[in-house]
């Protein structure tokens, strides 16, 4: 598989998507659409805007597209174990940072993010 290429413009056809949701150039979210079948990724993004108290935080967002389910699942955990972003529970042993505690268990991981243990301390 080629070094997938992440764009902000959000596509509206159903397909493979893995999708990186951004404070400024802190990572906050990485996620993926398709994993049921080819599903819009728009979809998604609204139901996070919906559904996550800390959809506030994010600036912006980008999306890279997959040919196949394979693809798309093997690029979300490369990009997590990454990035490591401050609300996705798998690099955090299912805990979120807000889970009581998990901030810190994250911070351990990433002392680089301070800016964004300030922005959750004002929340």
């Amino acid at each position: 598989m080629d070094e997938p290429s992440y764009s902000e413009t959000i596509l509206a056809r159903p397909g493979f998507y893995v999708y990186r949701l951004w404070a400024g150039d802190l990572p906050l979210y990485v996620g993926s659409v398709g994993q049921h079948g080819a599903r819009r990724v728009t979809r998604r993004l609204s139901e996070h805007r919906r559904t996550k108290a800390w959809w506030p935080q994010v600036t912006r967002a980008d999306v890279a597209a997959f040919k196949t389910i394979g693809e798309m699942v093997a690029e979300e955990t490369t990009q997590i174990s990454r990035l490591l972003p401050a609300h996705n529970k798998h690099h955090l042993n299912g805990a979120s940072p807000q889970d009581g505690g998990g901030w810190d268990r994250y911070y351990a991981k990433r002392p680089d993010l301070a800016r964004l243990r300030d922005l959750n301390r004002k929340r």
